[in-house]
């Protein structure tokens, strides 16, 4: 009996204690060491190992797709914008660097595109969407624009509707509903 549960428990539980590595994920980047959801902090996750960097994106008052947060940048930048009812020019203008440390200054709000950029060969990103339906084109646009292979990318989102018209409008492409 007692050789028989041991065979089931390795059944069931040894493919994630005695085989293989565990997938590191930097959720929003080395936030821990740099100012969350900011290319140095993307960079530095990549450097440190990671295999996978997690990401939030909204979308502006001009369209473009940016990494932060929240839907507002007070926490990120001390200054209260509405990221939706903001231009990227003017979300561009804000410090999000200077709280992790004056060796961060001068580090702005990124682009989809310039997290992009960050991504080496094999690694992947977690897309987390915090906004609404309306982001959907543009984010697939600028998915598409990138040299990423449909692996390295994976949509996630708590709003099941968002995940669903993910799914329908990029079917090749990993989409998980948080909840």
């Amino acid at each position: 009996m007692r050789a028989f549960c041991y065979i089931l428990l390795f059944g069931l539980f040894g493919q994630f204690t005695l085989v293989g590595k565990p997938m590191v994920v930097a959720h929003r980047g080395a936030s821990g060491e740099a100012p969350e959801n900011t290319i140095p902090a993307f960079n530095l996750a990549w450097q440190q190992g990671a295999d996978a960097i997690e990401g939030d994106f909204h979308l502006t008052k001009d369209g473009q797709v940016v990494c932060i947060h929240d839907a507002n940048t007070i926490k990120a930048a001390g200054k209260n914008l509405v990221v939706k009812n903001t231009t990227l020019a003017e979300l561009k203008k804000l410090d999000v660097g200077i709280k992790k440390g004056p060796v961060f200054q001068g580090t702005s709000i990124p682009t989809i595109g310039e997290v992009f950029e960050t991504i080496p060969a094999k690694k992947k990103i977690y897309i987390e969407i915090k906004c609404g339906l309306e982001i959907i084109p543009q984010l697939l646009k600028e998915v598409s624009k990138s040299q990423l292979e449909k692996e390295q990318v994976v949509f996630i989102c708590f709003d099941a509707k968002v995940i669903a018209e993910v799914k329908m409008k990029a079917p090749d492409f990993k989409a998980y509903w948080l909840a």
